[in-house]
């Protein structure tokens, strides 16, 4: 046999080791936790619980990862997360999401795939899932093609239920009161 038709041993053990390594590293940086990118901008007594929800000692902002021209998004994103904090509207403002991979927009992962949207067989869903991780690596913070909500529902709602559910109003004012009345430096 000819040495383009054959594959030395030697060959196998390095593609299959730069395969190898390529499919963990890949896992690594799709697994890995994201920064929450309001810890950057906090200032004296204000504190932040994940990327969807900055406190101080007067309000409590919610994050809309989500651009809004008027179709209501960022509300409605709020009202997901205030929804699950035990929140009323009055209770809390809005604000638009710093450009961060934390806000990235998993819907965009299913409507990018070249299947129809009722397609649940094993070929189509391993490719949303690949193109996925590749959004949420890259960080694809984005809006459009009626994604926000289809977005924002399970994402924010699972992770709030996950992270501040016990930080239910009566514990969310605890905190405000304690950001106000602390001294910087003094321990509650």
């Amino acid at each position: 046999m000819g040495r383009a038709r054959t594959i030395a041993r030697r060959s196998f053990l390095i593609g299959s080791a730069a395969i190898v390594g390529g499919v963990a590293f890949g896992t690594y940086l799709i697994k890995r936790p994201i920064d929450n990118p309001l810890l950057a901008d906090l200032t004296d007594g204000e504190a932040t619980f994940y990327a969807w929800v900055k406190i101080d000692a007067d309000t409590i902002t919610l994050i809309g990862p989500h651009a809004d021209k008027g179709q209501g998004a960022v509300s409605s994103q709020a009202a997901l997360i205030a929804d699950e904090m035990d929140l009323d509207f009055g209770q809390f403002e809005t604000s638009f999401g710093l450009p961060s991979n934390a806000y990235w927009n998993t819907a965009f992962a299913e409507e990018g795939a070249p299947f129809m949207a009722t397609d649940e067989g094993f070929v189509a869903e391993t490719v949303r899932s690949a193109l996925g991780g590749i959004l949420k690596v890259v960080g694809m913070q984005a809006t459009g093609g009626s994604t926000s909500m289809a977005d924002s529902f399970d994402k924010l709602r699972t992770l709030v239920l996950s992270h501040a559910k016990p930080l239910s109003w009566l514990h969310l004012n605890k905190l405000a009161f304690l950001l106000r009345n602390l001294r910087p430096n003094q321990a509650p």
